[in-house]
């Protein structure tokens, strides 16, 4: 029994110790290619964080997680992000949904640097990106028509065409 509750204690501080917690990046200053780099696994880490965490009004660990991005990609000089037309017109309708797109940016080009100056290239994983977590109902997702079409051409295969890339 008392094994039990030792183990029990041990992964419940485990937990807390490697529970990611945003909200204090949401304050951070970013000015200088030097702090960005700094930063740049604290980037990764909100980026996969808003991807694999539902859309909630009420989360403020990923309210922090998408300020802190968006500051750092900003201020970061090692990569170029540009929000095409097609995302654009979505982030008009859904902040949430601009925030998984950014992030989606953020992953592919950290993981595949060699890949991360092709805007078309990074605009398609992002756009795959964001169809796969649209089509994830537990995501909480408003599908309006647009997303409906997206998540359609990307089961496909077609979401290149699609985007006209």
């Amino acid at each position: 029994m008392k094994k039990t509750i030792a183990l029990l204690l041990t992964l419940f501080i485990t937990c807390n110790i490697y529970a990611q917690d945003f909200t204090s990046l949401a304050d951070v200053n970013i000015t200088t290619a030097e702090q960005c780099r700094t930063y740049d696994s604290k980037a990764l880490e909100a980026a996969n964080y808003i991807l694999t965490t539902a859309i909630d009004g009420t989360n403020n660990n990923r309210f922090g997680a998408m300020s802190f991005l968006i500051k750092w990609m900003t201020a970061t000089p090692d990569y170029t992000f540009e929000l095409g037309g097609a995302v654009a017109k979505m982030g008009k309708k859904d902040d949430f949904l601009l925030a998984v797109y950014m992030s989606a940016m953020v992953k592919f080009c950290m993981e595949n640097k060699d890949k991360a100056k092709d805007k078309k290239e990074v605009e398609l994983a992002a756009m795959h990106a964001l169809a796969v977590y649209a089509a994830n109902e537990a995501n909480n997702v408003k599908l309006d028509k647009d997303l409906k079409k997206l998540i359609a051409a990307d089961k496909e295969g077609k979401l290149k065409e699609y985007l006209k890339l």
